[in-house]
């Protein structure tokens, strides 16, 4: 039996500031090791919401967001973050690298706050390997500002994978670049997922790049149901 990675039972969110807004409404899916998930909306539809539930970043209003059996609401947080680092990948829409690191030091932060610490020689081999895998090893002692958007992506694809996680939560990877450009990107991510056996949650609100998953669903007015 193939494993239930993630589970969403009835999530819901309400943010509380003048008045309530209910921005998600009793989400529920499940995800299997290895499968590859698109959830499509159009913009402010709650899919960046929808994926900071999962990781663990907010916490949700109703419901439960189980991650390999455990439930995300009874960890302390530390606990959360621990798992986040260890179980997850996060790639961003804005990319979030940190300017005054090179390319290298993005790519290996999350190797150097893990609880278990790596030896220099395996994160050096770690951080070659992927930056070869995406064609960026000639950009190794680069900052961020001297990349091109689709060199920043790849190395925040890099760092989203390089604890080599069970789970990728991508969050309109492709969203600010050039179709073709965008393509090649997607193509790089959905190889690198598969050849890790990992498995992918992808927001977008486009239906082409939605299409690519194994399984596609809609958000929209708060609520999910399957794409067709």
């Amino acid at each position: 039996m193939t494993e239930i990675l993630l589970k969403t039972l009835n999530v819901s969110k309400v943010y509380s500031n003048v008045e309530k807004v209910e921005v998600l409404r009793d989400i529920t899916f499940e995800v299997k090791r290895g499968e590859t998930i698109s959830i499509l909306g159009p913009s402010g539809s709650g899919k960046t919401t929808l994926l900071n539930l999962i990781a663990g970043l907010e916490d949700v209003t109703k419901g439960k967001v189980i991650i390999r059996g455990t439930e995300l609401a009874t960890l302390a947080p530390q606990e959360i973050a621990h798992l986040r680092n260890r179980e997850i990948g996060f790639i961003f829409q804005l990319y979030y690298l940190i300017p005054h690191f090179t390319v290298f030091e993005n790519i290996a932060f999350p190797l150097l706050v893990r609880e278990k610490r790596l030896g220099r020689k395996e994160i050096e081999a770690r951080v070659s390997t992927i930056m070869n895998e995406l064609e960026i090893n000639h950009r190794r002692n680069h900052r961020p500002a001297f990349l091109s958007a689709g060199e920043k992506q790849r190395v925040a694809i890099a760092r989203a994978l390089i604890n080599r996680p069970l789970l990728i939560l991508a969050d309109e990877p492709v969203g600010d670049l050039h179709w073709r450009l965008a393509k090649s990107i997607l193509n790089l991510i959905y190889e690198l997922v598969r050849k890790d056996k990992c498995s992918l949650v992808l927001v977008t609100h486009n239906e082409s790049i939605a299409a690519e998953a194994d399984r596609c669903f809609c958000l929209r007015h708060g609520t999910i149901q399957p794409y067709t």
